[in-house]
């Protein structure tokens, strides 16, 4: 179970993200955010479509055709007629859906509920009480990355990186690796580790398998220092946020020993959604 992701999420919105919210100006409602395209009531816009479907969920939009619309278009998607919304009807959302939003994310923790498998797509199948892990990860990156200083517009004195946010915003980044990375990973042949530093640390290890029809990518989590790898990257849970969901290049914040060059070729595949 991932108690302590639905302990972060709750931590995460009472103080930070609902305190953030309530304080912004109509100015800051209206300036871009570090998430390309979308302004900061975009972005909060995206977070309570999604917290929508948790609390008083509605038929999924679908786009015109068959098809079946990626992560991405389906959050373009699910904005819809947000996008004309005042900010006040956006924060008034807001409002009506955290308690019951944070309160299913807790009641998934209960094994009867959790261990059920859900089938997300391209982000891969997984036991549904890892969404409290998904969205620390989603809410802590949109918050922290994409509104607030320095990467985003909004200048806020809150909490920093800490474990209770670290570790399951980690574990979801590496579950989530393997499903969404593996066609882009391709070239891995060789086992190379990532050691996550401070808040969240652990170290983990991306490689090559085989389940015998088709050649798929690993990431699983080993003891420090363990794995024989090709390459090490070191880097911390914060700037793995950004710089592992392509919002920043890990040239400038990672460092690499070993196959510098093999280590280049796997960071700049990965893309965390």
């Amino acid at each position: 179970m991932s108690e302590l992701g639905a302990e972060a999420i709750r931590s995460l919105h009472e103080n930070e993200i609902g305190p953030v919210l309530r304080s912004l100006t109509p100015e800051e409602w209206a300036m871009p955010s570090a998430c390309a395209g979308w302004r900061v009531q975009e972005v909060v816009s995206h977070m309570t479509s999604n917290m929508k479907m948790f609390v008083d969920p509605e038929p999924m939009p679908t786009p015109d055709g068959d098809r079946q619309p990626g992560p991405e278009e389906m959050a373009e998607l699910m904005l819809g007629a947000r996008r004309e919304w005042s900010h006040e009807q956006v924060l008034a959302e807001y409002e009506q859906l955290v308690e019951g939003f944070l309160g299913a994310m807790a009641g998934m923790q209960d094994p009867s509920v959790g261990s059920t498998i859900a089938n997300l797509g391209e982000l891969g199948s997984h036991p549904t009480h890892i969404f409290s892990d998904v969205f620390t990860f989603d809410h802590y990156c949109h918050l922290h990355i994409d509104m607030l200083a320095p990467t985003g517009p909004l200048e806020r004195d809150v909490p920093g990186p800490d474990q209770l946010r670290m570790r399951p915003t980690i574990e979801w980044m590496m579950a989530g690796l393997p499903p969404m990375c593996t066609d882009a990973l391709s070239m891995v042949d060789r086992p190379l580790r990532i050691d996550i530093t401070g808040p969240g640390e652990s170290s983990w290890l991306v490689g090559p398998i085989a389940d015998g029809t088709n050649d798929m990518v690993s990431c699983v989590e080993v003891a420090a220092g363990e794995g024989d790898p090709a390459a090490v990257v070191t880097s911390s849970a914060h700037d793995y946020i950004s710089w592992g969901t392509q919002r920043s290049d890990w040239r400038e914040t990672c460092e690499v020993s070993g196959d510098a060059a093999y280590a280049a070729a796997v960071l700049d595949a990965i893309n965390i959604i």
